[in-house]
C-alpha cells in the first residue's frame, strides 16, 4: 500500500528507543517514545513510502520502502525514521532490534540543475511500521522544523503585485 501524505520525517538513533518497543507494539499498545530526542528531516518534495503486510509460515511480517529527496549529503546510519502524515498519524520504521537499511545515492546534473541526495530506507521486520499515534515528541535540534509536504500552486497577479509593493 502507498502511504500518502507524508508531511514529516524525524530521526533518532535507534539504540534510544525503548527496549521493549516491538514487544508493545506487537500486543497492540502504542508504544511510548517521548523520552526519545528525535531531529527533523528538512526533505525536498514529496517522500515515497511503500507499505506491505504478510502472513507466511503462520507468522506475520511487515516490509517498509521509503524514499525521499535533501538538498544535502546525510548520514543516517543506525537511525530509526519517524513518519508524521497529513491525517495527524505517526509511523515509526526501526526499533534497537530492528534497525533499518538505509542508502544514500547523490545526484548530481549538468549546470543550472539542482544537486540532490536520494535517501532509501528499507526495513523488513515483524513490526516494521510501528503506529505510535497522534503523540509524538517534538523534534529537536538544529534545522527542527520540518519542511514537509505542501501543494503546489500558481501564485497569482495579486499577491505579485503585494509582494512588489512590499519592496518599496
Amino acid at each position: 500500500m502507498r502511504v500518502p501524505g507524508i508531511r514529516t520525517i524525524a530521526v533518532a538513533e535507534c539504540k534510544d528507543l525503548p527496549a521493549n518497543l516491538e514487544l508493545t507494539a506487537a500486543s497492540g499498545q502504542q508504544p511510548n517514545v517521548s523520552g526519545v530526542s528525535f531531529t527533523a528531516v528538512p526533505f525536498v518534495g514529496d517522500p515515497n513510502c511503500d507499505v506491505e503486510y504478510s502472513n507466511e509460515n503462520n507468522g506475520s511480517a511487515a516490509s517498509v520502502q521509503m524514499s525521499f529527496r535533501l538538498p544535502f549529503r546525510a548520514n543516517y546510519r543506525r537511525h530509526c525514521f519517524a513518519v508524521g502524515l497529513a491525517t495527524g498519524e505517526t509511523y515509526l520504521i526501526g526499533s534497537k532490534e530492528s534497525i533499518p537499511m538505509v542508502k544514500c545515492k547523490d545526484t548530481a546534473a549538468g549546470p543550472g540543475t539542482v544537486n540532490q541526495c536520494v535517501i532509501s530506507v528499507e526495513l523488513s521486520a515483524f513490526v516494521a511500521w510501528i503506529p505510535l499515534g497522534n503523540v509524538l515528541a517534538t523534534p529537536t535540534g538544529e534545522g527542527s522544523t520540518p519542511v514537509g509536504f505542501e501543494q503546489w500552486r500558481e501564485i497569482t497577479s495579486t499577491e505579485i503585485d503585494a509582494i512588489i509593493n512590499g519592496l518599496t
